[in-house]
């Protein structure tokens, strides 16, 4: 809806006091009642306000006095939350960019010290991930088995792509049809392939959000149980889906507003939701779960055996650049030449050591703290889907009742019914709308 329009319904709601219908605001405003209803359902869904159906059945709008005002805040919250979202997607491209610049330059620095360490230099940075690749070749009987990776692979030079990229995305929720995303996730851990510059993102950074696709899920898993009920559905059906309690009418509001819903006052004083612009698509024919399931965030994807080189090696970076820090003497004599030149220079390792250490913990403790959120709300999608699967009578009642509103499919097969076509000229066509006027 135009933004002079949807202020001219605001500037109404006010005037009325607040408590409104749709009928109210279309005879204060002049504007069609559809665009109204609309209106009304997107205002109150942004602001947080309260829909009910009055003693004589119709359906009311409540909103605050100050509803200009406190959607003009909410406008301007989301906006500087979309700003903050934008700042943390470049703060946190930016640290991965020059991570991985600083990673390159402790490769280089730390070069051992004397000839014959380099063939062990070699051996610790790229032999861990050739017998990487000689274990992962058992996990992959069609590809051909190679005897040695190439150095490209073995840094991973070919996976930059996902490592700087702008969206850090997961790297197994990269699919096409987003019904994968349904299927549960292997118990058994699965072979990921794994570079040098993998396993080091894969242990400061993670592996990206596990679920950076479920809203799209969501709202696709949702369109599709209204179409699955016939475009009739009451809010408890949605509950398992929406982690909304079933009790809670305004919760719908953004299914309506996205999806061009009305609510209906059935018999009983229930409300009933019509979708009928949902019955003129086909659907996924693919059997919806009984909830839907956020994933766990994982610490990596990799295996612990890939991981716990990289900690052994940036704790011992720590611990010999604050002993250097301490006693930086003890570098000077012969041990100085036996270890790698980067222990000498501690105004560099000591500083990267404690980001190589610092970053993971701190997600450490976040993602324990999200997936306790993420099980908390796992639970309460499979307590309402319980609720639902064996409903009390009260309830039972109400989604038989809601089962009389269901609407028919309004599929049309337009084959052989083309009126018009741009195969042809439209002089020699005879459009069907066009006969109800020849005698």
């Amino acid at each position: 809806m135009p933004a002079e329009q949807k202020e001219r319904v605001i500037l109404a709601v006010e005037d009325l006091g607040g408590q409104v219908t749709a009928t109210d605001i279309a005879m204060k405003t002049g504007l069609p009642l559809p665009q109204v209803n609309f209106a009304l359902q997107q205002i109150a869904c942004d602001t947080s306000s309260h829909m009910f159906v009055t003693e004589a059945g119709e359906i009311c709008f409540k909103f605050a006095d100050n509803l200009a005002d406190i959607y003009a805040a909410k406008d301007k919250a989301l906006r500087q939350v979309q700003m903050e979202r934008v700042a943390l997607d470049i703060a946190f491209f930016l640290a991965r960019v020059l991570f991985g610049i600083t990673l390159l330059y402790a490769i280089w620095e730390f070069k051992p010290g004397h000839p014959r360490l380099l063939g062990y230099y070699v051996l610790l940075i790229f032999g861990g991930v050739w017998l990487e690749r000689q274990y992962g070749q058992q996990f992959q009987e069609n590809e051909p088995k190679e005897k040695w990776m190439s150095l490209a692979d073995a840094v991973g030079l070919g996976n930059l792509t996902n490592i700087f990229s702008w969206r850090y995305r997961h790297r197994n929720r990269k699919i096409e049809n987003i019904w994968e995303l349904l299927k549960p996730e292997d118990e058994e851990p699965k072979y990921n392939k794994a570079s040098f510059f993998n396993v080091c993102f894969s242990f400061v950074f993670g592996d990206g959000n596990a679920n950076d696709r479920f809203e799209e899920l969501q709202w696709q898993v949702v369109a599709e149980v209204i179409r699955q009920n016939k475009g009739a559905i009451v809010v408890e059906q949605l509950a398992p889906y929406l982690c909304c309690p079933p009790d809670d009418e305004d919760a719908i509001l953004p299914v309506l507003v996205r999806f061009g819903g009305q609510p209906h006052v059935m018999e009983d004083g229930n409300l009933v939701y019509l979708f009928p612009e949902l019955m003129k698509s086909k659907g996924a024919d693919f059997k919806m779960p009984l909830f839907l399931i956020e994933r766990s965030r994982k610490f990596s994807e990799l295996p612990f055996t890939y991981i716990a080189p990289v900690w052994f090696a940036s704790t011992l970076m720590l611990l010999v650049s604050y002993f250097n820090f301490l006693h930086p003497d003890f570098f000077a004599g012969q041990v100085g030449s036996i270890l790698p030149e980067g222990f000498t220079n501690w105004h560099f390792v000591l500083p990267f050591s404690l980001f190589f250490l610092l970053m993971p913990a701190v997600r450490f403790f976040v993602s324990s703290t999200h997936n306790s959120e993420v099980d908390e709300r796992n639970k309460l999608r499979a307590y309402f889907a319980e609720m639902l699967e064996h409903p009390e009578p009260p309830l039972a009642a109400k989604l038989n009742a809601s089962r009389q509103y269901q609407l028919a499919d309004n599929l049309t097969d337009i084959r052989g019914k083309v009126s018009y076509s741009t195969e042809k000229d439209v002089l020699d066509q005879e459009p069907s709308w066009y006969s109800q006027y020849e005698r």
